[in-house]
């Protein structure tokens, strides 16, 4: 089993019965850098929807597109090595996340990643959320025109420091709307 870093869409705060989140990415054997960003928006821990836990990162989803969609952008505005792939991807994010519903939150799912590092979950939730704040500001800097040397190390490597990403509706978790739990009751 690959451990998975897990991005929904969601209009309620788990654990609530009913919950219901949309998929919208998953990345194997680590926490990308495209889930921090677009985590950037007030993020705090929650009640895991996955893990009986406190270990759920949920965050604001105003704004949250946008600002990932415009710090890619500014990756892909230097020059980057496969830079098809690069764009390939971009276009597909900017696709997914352009057809996706209005929601109010959106939330983190990093559990099995917290589990492999071993130790306290939730403390590696709690360190996630302020390496997030941190990372929104620095994002925030580098889509007004700074950060140039960050933004020059994540384009000679993008393909390990700043993938768009892969985007889905079905994640390996995945949560049924309450109407379709209750046809299939």
């Amino acid at each position: 089993m690959a451990n998975r870093s897990h991005l929904y869409t969601c209009d309620d705060i788990p654990p609530r019965d009913g919950f219901y989140a949309r998929g919208l990415s998953e990345y194997n054997w680590d926490i990308p850098l495209v889930h921090k960003v677009m985590m950037a928006n007030a993020p705090r821990v929650v009640r895991s929807a996955i893990w009986a836990r406190d270990i759920g990162v949920l965050a604001e989803r105003a704004g949250a597109f946008e600002r990932t969609l415009a710090f890619f952008a500014r990756i892909g505005e230097g020059e980057l090595p496969a830079r098809d792939g690069f764009d390939a991807e971009l276009a597909e994010m900017r696709a997914f996340l352009g057809a996706a519903p209005p929601t109010k939150y959106l939330l983190l799912e990093a559990g099995e990643i917290f589990d492999i590092m071993g130790g306290d979950l939730g403390g590696h939730a709690r360190q996630l959320v302020g390496e997030i704040a941190d990372l929104g500001a620095r994002v925030d800097r580098a889509i007004a025109g700074g950060e140039a040397p960050w933004l020059a190390q994540l384009r000679a490597n993008w393909q390990k420091a700043a993938r768009p990403g892969w985007w889905s509706e079905v994640l390996y978790y995945s949560f049924e709307p309450a109407e379709a739990a209750e046809q299939s009751s």
